[in-house]
């Protein structure tokens, strides 16, 4: 379970960051090798910060921690077990810090893999849990 200091910082980010500053974020903080996946992928135009950050959230870290939150967790099914904003933070951190550790070229306890879980997790919670497990009300 992630700890209260970083529950606290992922919550103050959230709170405080738009979703465009949080993927300018991730950007600034994603390997090398990563981000030149992303930018080739872009074909003829040289994406921003912007673009490169959200572009890796969606394509790579989205779709892991949604497994990890919607399919592995049941999230919809156990929503009430997240009843305080503390327990949901945790429950994304921990999904995310999963999902960093298993990608290539975040060494584990670097700062920019902590930098990233805090971005992405505060990311994820912006859009909101029922909307990417597509939880039924």
């Amino acid at each position: 379970m992630a700890d209260s200091a970083l529950i606290e910082q992922i919550q103050s980010r959230m709170q405080t960051a738009e979703q465009d500053e949080l993927y300018v974020a991730i950007e600034n903080n994603i390997p090398s090798l990563q981000k030149d996946a992303v930018v080739q992928a872009a074909a003829l135009k040289l994406p921003s910060p912007k673009e490169i950050g959200e572009a890796f959230y969606v394509r790579f870290l989205r779709p892991a921690v949604e497994e990890g939150i919607c399919t592995r967790a049941g999230f919809c099914q156990h929503r009430k077990l997240y009843d305080t904003a503390a327990k949901l933070t945790g429950l994304v951190a921990d999904q995310v810090t999963e999902a960093i550790g298993k990608m290539h070229g975040f060494p584990p306890g670097s700062g920019k893999a902590a930098a990233i879980i805090v971005e992405t997790s505060a990311a994820i919670l912006k859009e909101g849990l029922n909307k990417i497990c597509d939880c039924k009300a």
